[in-house]
C-alpha cells in the first residue's frame, strides 16, 4: 500500500515538474521573443522621451506605458534589474525609431546614445557674447550665471588666462542637459589645437612672435573684413607696419576699447580718446584679443601675403578694400571712398524724400477718395429726393420721365458715379444757395404771420369795443356781436392759414422742380447723344399717357412757376 502511494506521489510530482518547465520553457520564449524581437510602438516620425538626470527607471517604463509605446513595462524593469544595467541609464533625449526594440532601447539608455543639439559659436564673437548666447540655451545645464571672466576661467583651470578670444568659432553638438561648463571646455581645447596646429606650420616672416600674438592678430583680422580672400593681405600689411614700429591705426581696436559706450558711427573724437586697445595712439598689438578669431583668419595670420602695401580703406561700393604703399596712393583712395560714401548719402537722403513724397500722395489721395465718396453718397441721396417729389407729382410726364432716368441710372450707373463726382462742388453751392433762398422766403412768410396776427387783434380790439357799446345799449345786441365776432375770427384764422399752406407748398414744388431738374441734366449729360431703347419707350408711354386723357401743364404756367421760384 505504501509503496502504490509512493508511486503516485512520485508520478504527480514529475507531472508537476514538467508542467512547470514547460510553462517556464514557454514564458522565457515569450519573453526572450518581446525582449529581442517585438518592436515598441512607435510611428515613422519617431517617439522622442527626455530623461532627465537622476531620473529613476520605473518612470521612464510609466511614460512609455501610457504613451502606448510598450506593452510590458514591468517585464522592461525586470530585464533591466536582471541584467544590471538599472544604475547606468545616462540623462538625455532618446529618439526611438521605427523598428526598436525593447533591447535595442535598452542599450541606448546605457550606451548615452541621445539627441544631439547644435550650438554655433560664431567667427568675431566676443566673449560676452558667447556667455549670453549660452545663458538664453534651455538646454544646458547652468551653473556659471552671474560669475565673473576670471571665476569663469578658473573653473576651466585657467585663472591666469583672459577668456576674450579663447573659444574656437564653430558649430557643436552637446546632448541636452550637458552643463555649461563642459561645453566651454570643449570650445577651450579646440582653439587650443587649432592654434598650436597654425602656430607650427607658420611662414618664416611671422618668426618671433608667440602663439598669443598670432591669436591677438587673427582677432584684429576677423573684424577689419568679411571677405577671407582678403584675409592674408590684411595680415601682410599689419606684421610690415609692426616690423616697421607703425601704429596699426585698426578701427576694431578701439571700438572694442570703448565697450558699450560706442554708440557709433566711429569718429575723430573716437580715434583721440585715449586707451590701451587705441592702436592709433599706442605702438605694437593691443593687449589681448577683441574677439574669436576663425580658422582661415588664424591661418592668414600664420602664412601672410608678402608685397609692400602698408594701407588699406573700404572702396565704398562693396565689402572689399583698396591697398595702398604710398601714402598719396592712400590718400587718393580715402578722397575716393568720401566722395563715393557722400553720393552713397545723398542718394539714401533723396530716396527717403520720395517715399516721404508718395506717402503723403498717397495719404491725400485716400482723403480725397473718401471725401468722393461722401459727395457721391449725398448726390445720389438728392437725386433720390428728387425722385420721390417727382413720384407724388400729378403729371404724366413727370412719372415717364423718373421712369427713364431710373432706367438710364441702372444702366450708367459708372458714369453717373463719375458725373456726380465732377459736378459735386458747383451741386454743393447750389444747395446752399438754395437753402438761403428758402429760409429768406420763410423768414418773409413769418413777417406775414406777424403782421396778420397784429391785423386780428386790431380787428378784435375793434370788435371789443363795437360790443361794449352795443351792449349798454341792449342785451340782444350783445348776443348779435358775439356771434359775429366768432365768425370773424374763424374766417380770418381760415385766410391765414390757407395763404401759408399755399405759399409753403409753392416753395416746395419750386425746389423739388429745381432739385429734379438737375438731377435730370446730370443724369442724361451723356446719354443725351445717343437715347437709349429705354428712352424710347418712356416717350413712347408718355404719348400714350397724353392720349388717354392726361393733361400736361400748359408752358405759360411753367413759366409763370419758375418766376415765382426765382
Amino acid at each position: 500500500m505504501s509503496t502504490k502511494i509512493r508511486q503516485i506521489v512520485l508520478t504527480s510530482f514529475v507531472s508537476v515538474l514538467l508542467i512547470t518547465i514547460v510553462f517556464s520553457l514557454f514564458f522565457a520564449m515569450k519573453f526572450h521573443r518581446y525582449i529581442y524581437e517585438t518592436s515598441l510602438h512607435v510611428q515613422s516620425e519617431g517617439y522622442l522621451i527626455v530623461v532627465p538626470p537622476g531620473t529613476p527607471v520605473h518612470r521612464i517604463a510609466d511614460t512609455l506605458a501610457k504613451a502606448n509605446v510598450m506593452d510590458h513595462p514591468k517585464w522592461f524593469l525586470a530585464w533591466m534589474q536582471l541584467t544590471g544595467k538599472r544604475s547606468h541609464v545616462k540623462a538625455g533625449e532618446y529618439l526611438i525609431k521605427p523598428g526598436t526594440t525593447t533591447q535595442g532601447f535598452i542599450d541606448m539608455l546605457v550606451s548615452g546614445k541621445v539627441l544631439q543639439h547644435a550650438f554655433t559659436i560664431v567667427p568675431g564673437w566676443t566673449f560676452d557674447r558667447l556667455m549670453q548666447a549660452i545663458h538664453d540655451t534651455p538646454l544646458l545645464t547652468h551653473t556659471l550665471k552671474g560669475l565673473s571672466n576670471q571665476e569663469i576661467m578658473a573653473k576651466l583651470g585657467y585663472p591666469s588666462v583672459q577668456p576674450e578670444g579663447e573659444f574656437f568659432p564653430e558649430t557643436y553638438y552637446y546632448p541636452a542637459y550637458m552643463s555649461d561648463l563642459a561645453f566651454l571646455q570643449r570650445a577651450f581645447r579646440a582653439m587650443q589645437e587649432r592654434l598650436n596646429k597654425a602656430w607650427e606650420s607658420r611662414d618664416n616672416s611671422v618668426s618671433g612672435k608667440t602663439p598669443y600674438d598670432i591669436l591677438i592678430l587673427a582677432s584684429i583680422i576677423e573684424k577689419e573684413s568679411s571677405v577671407p580672400e582678403e584675409y592674408a593681405e590684411i595680415a601682410g600689411v599689419y606684421l610690415r607696419r609692426l616690423e616697421r614700429n607703425m601704429p596699426l591705426q585698426a578701427d576694431p581696436t578701439v571700438i572694442y576699447g570703448m565697450g558699450s559706450t560706442f554708440l557709433g558711427p566711429l569718429t575723430i573724437e573716437h580715434l583721440r580718446k585715449p586707451s590701451t586697445y587705441n592702436t592709433y595712439l599706442n605702438l605694437g598689438l593691443p593687449p589681448t584679443p577683441i574677439a574669436m578669431p576663425s580658422q582661415k583668419a588664424i591661418e592668414a595670420a600664420t602664412h601672410p601675403k608678402a608685397n609692400d602695401t602698408l594701407y588699406f580703406v573700404a572702396t565704398g561700393t562693396d565689402k572689399r578694400h583698396v591697398f595702398s604703399k604710398t601714402p598719396e596712393e592712400h590718400q587718393k583712395a580715402v578722397l575716393r571712398y568720401r566722395a563715393i560714401k557722400a553720393q552713397i548719402e545723398k542718394e539714401k537722403a533723396l530716396a527717403v524724400q520720395e517715399t516721404s513724397v508718395i506717402r503723403e500722395e498717397n495719404k491725400m489721395t485716400a482723403e480725397k477718395n473718401k471725401v468722393s465718396g461722401d459727395n457721391a453718397s449725398a448726390s445720389s441721396d438728392v437725386s433720390a429726393s428728387g425722385d420721390a417729389s417727382a413720384s407724388n407729382g400729378v403729371s404724366a410726364e413727370k412719372k415717364s420721365d423718373d421712369n427713364h432716368n431710373a432706367i438710364n441710372k441702372i444702366d450708367d450707373n459708372n458714369s453717373v458715379d463719375k458725373a456726380n463726382q465732377k459736378s459735386k462742388n458747383g451741386k454743393n453751392k447750389k444747395n446752399a444757395k438754395k437753402n438761403k433762398k428758402d429760409k429768406e422766403k420763410l423768414g418773409k412768410n413769418n413777417k406775414d404771420k406777424k403782421k396778420n396776427k397784429k391785423n386780428k387783434a386790431g380787428k378784435q380790439k375793434a370788435a371789443g369795443k363795437q360790443a361794449t357799446k352795443v351792449t349798454k345799449k341792449s342785451p340782444d345786441a350783445k348776443k348779435i356781436s358775439d356771434t359775429n365776432k366768432a365768425s370773424s375770427e374763424k374766417k380770418t384764422s381760415n385766410i391765414n392759414k390757407a395763404s401759408d399752406e399755399k405759399k409753403i407748398s409753392d416753395i416746395n414744388k419750386t425746389s423739388d422742380e429745381k432739385k429734379s431738374e438737375d438731377t435730370k441734366k446730370t443724369l442724361n449729360a451723356k446719354k443725351s447723344s445717343k437715347p437709349s431703347k429705354a428712352s424710347k419707350e418712356s416717350q413712347k408711354n408718355s404719348k400714350k399717357a397724353g392720349a388717354n386723357g392726361v393733361k400736361k401743364p400748359p408752358p405759360t404756367q411753367n413759366k409763370a412757376k419758375k418766376q415765382n421760384a426765382k
